[in-house]
């Protein structure tokens, strides 16, 4: 028997390229198998509080101060929130929305099966469940339903051990299980003592026409330079202007402006340096399939200039949240696009120039197969 309605929970509406395109890479996956697949429209008051608020007074000190070095910008901020809603709202097969965890109950019998993921939905150390307890998780645990429940390339990052151990109960609920990082995969398998398949992140299972397809729908056009680099940072004022001389400087190298996403940053304009700032996740889209090479710190910067077949370089020192990129990196046969940082960017452009695309053509259709493969796995009763 094959299942038919799919109830997707996720982190779909957080300003955040990857998110958002996750949620809808998700729908899309689900919806090629033949199910109807929506978007369980969960968000949480302090979730969304967290992304709508510009000068946030309830966080750190030094987030306080970052936020207000971004007066000057509020303009793009602001439309930049507006290009995500209406991305969220256009793109997504929404429910209706809920805020409280205790109303997820409605949706209890609505779906054949629930999915949990993809993203850091397992991650107590997400923005999303800052200031909050393990209960916080709850809902992206499905424990709101009894009906048949299954993962799909949900990420505890760099949790520990321990850590995990503290969802290993509700992970046992689930029928199927399934990670985005061949480390995770591993750590849950062997705690909840069965499989935890290593499945591609959804965004990888869309190709690049389908993704250029969604960005010409729905992107505003933005007033960009003709031939640009791009680079995606999510670092904040203090390390994006000590860096910002290199960016000029990748600027003089390739004889060519650059575009810069630095959503959490103030930085100088010029006819060197272009600010992105403004940009939702269609205009993201767009931004990196017409740039000339991308220069990122971002996972999901990584992987749409690779899906895409921009050339790029990523930047990863090796540890923390950097060894995501450079699993999936190294599963596609491209890591010769890791650097450092931005200054081995730079020496990378000076001794080499702009680096080739890599073909990841070969590696990427053995591992998309066996990701949809899982997902119709999921969808068999």
């Amino acid at each position: 028997m094959r299942l038919s309605s799919v109830g997707i929970v996720t982190y779909h509406a957080a300003y955040n390229f990857g998110s958002v395109l996750q949620a809808l890479g998700t729908q899309i996956a689900f919806e090629k198998h033949g199910c109807s697949a929506s978007i369980i429209n969960y968000r949480p008051s302090g979730q969304r509080a967290f992304y709508e608020t510009l000068y946030r007074t309830n966080r750190s000190l030094k987030t306080l101060i970052n936020d207000l070095s971004l007066i000057s910008v509020k303009s793009d901020r602001l439309l930049r929130a507006e290009r995500f809603e209406r991305f969220i709202n256009q793109q997504l097969n929404l429910t209706e929305c809920v805020e409280k965890a205790s109303d997820l109950g409605k949706f209890a019998d609505s779906f054949d099966i629930y999915v949990s993921g993809s993203d850091q939905i397992l991650n107590i150390h997400s923005n999303e469940y800052s200031g909050s307890d393990w209960d916080a998780m709850k809902p992206y645990l499905l424990d709101f339903t009894n009906r048949r429940k299954v993962s799909y390339a949900s990420s505890p990052a760099n949790m520990t051990r321990d850590e995990i151990k503290h969802i290993v109960p509700d992970l046992q609920k689930f029928t199927m299980l399934s990670a985005r990082e061949q480390d995770a995969a591993e750590m849950i398998g062997q705690l909840v003592g069965r499989p935890c398949a290593n499945v591609l992140d959804p965004t990888l299972l869309v190709g690049a026409d389908s993704w250029r397809r969604i960005a010409t729908r729905a992107a505003d056009e933005m007033n960009l330079p003709k031939k640009y680099a791009l680079i995606y940072s999510l670092n904040g004022t203090k390390t994006v202007m000590q860096q910002y001389s290199l960016y000029r400087r990748v600027s003089d190298i390739l004889n060519m402006p650059v575009v810069l996403i630095a959503p959490f940053a103030w930085f100088p304009t010029n006819k060197h340096i272009v600010d992105g700032r403004a940009a939702g996740p269609a205009e993201f889209i767009n931004i990196i399939d017409h740039a000339i090479v991308v220069i990122t710190d971002s996972y999901h910067g990584t992987l749409f200039s690779m899906n895409l077949g921009t050339p790029f370089l990523s930047m990863s020192n090796g540890k923390g949240s950097s060894t995501r990129k450079d699993q999936v990196l190294h599963r596609m046969q491209a890591s010769e696009s890791i650097v450092k940082g931005i200054e081995d960017a730079v020496h990378y452009l000076e001794r080499s120039g702009i680096p080739s695309v890599r073909d990841i053509t070969k590696p990427l259709a053995g591992v998309r197969q066996f990701s949809k493969d899982y997902i119709a796995h999921t969808l068999d009763f």
